[in-house]
């Protein structure tokens, strides 16, 4: 409560900058930019919910930001959701870095859309907590906690403030009228969702792909392992 309603990262590629808003200290958010070459981006390991901390115990993409030494951690924040398997959070890694190394072109399904929204409303509480809660009667069940968690992530967010970015990173990162890269935000979760389905169904095909890797790959290190000596 009393917070930012989201905390965004720009991937400035002209500039090969990272901008980021970030909670400093009590809170109180702050804005900082690194250098894309010194940025440390890593998969935090899933442990264990620590008392009074807003990471969640799944695979997410970090970002670390190190001091002159190369070695001393200076801030770190997470980039987008939690993920079910640490393939998903190599997808969106890899996602990152194509578009910053080599281009939106190179993107594995362009073009990308935009299924989150920032916007408060109750509706787009519901969708955050309900849609995920499985399907029939599973889903009917789980609502019986989901919907007064999504009621209450509504009225924290009425509290909350939208984050502004500064005047030099607005500048750093200006987009031209007419781009056509640009991609609009929806109203609601998953409103283009069912407009354009061939681009859902490439994402979805993405990511089956991203997890069957990561199945090949477990699989041959189990082969690996069972092979050294005891």
């Amino acid at each position: 409560m009393f917070s930012l309603t989201y905390f965004p990262i720009r991937f400035d590629r002209n500039n090969r900058k990272v901008h980021a808003i970030i909670r400093g200290k009590w809170g109180k958010p702050r804005e900082i930019s690194i250098s894309w070459k010194e940025a440390f981006f890593y998969i935090a390991p899933v442990g264990p919910p620590r008392p009074l901390s807003t990471e969640v115990p799944a695979p997410q993409l970090h970002c670390h930001v190190l001091d002159v030494d190369g070695i001393t951690v200076r801030e770190t924040f997470a980039i987008g959701n939690s993920c079910a398997s640490p393939a998903m959070a190599l997808q969106h890694w890899e996602m990152i870095r194509r578009f910053m190394e080599e281009g939106a072109d190179s993107l594995p399904y362009p073009p990308l859309e935009i299924y989150m929204s920032t916007k408060t409303s109750l509706r787009n509480a519901m969708l955050m907590h309900v849609a995920g809660s499985g399907d029939g009667l599973l889903r009917i069940f789980a609502m019986i906690f989901t919907v007064p968690w999504a009621i209450c992530r509504y009225l924290a967010m009425l509290t909350c403030r939208a984050p502004k970015w500064s005047r030099e990173v607005e500048a750093a990162t200006r987009v031209e009228r007419g781009d056509p890269s640009i991609r609009r935000e929806p109203t609601y979760m998953g409103q283009f969702q069912a407009v354009n389905r061939s681009v859902f169904a490439s994402n979805m095909q993405y990511r089956k792909e991203a997890e069957q890797a990561e199945r090949d790959y477990m699989a041959l290190q189990r082969e690996a392992d069972a092979r050294q000596p005891r």
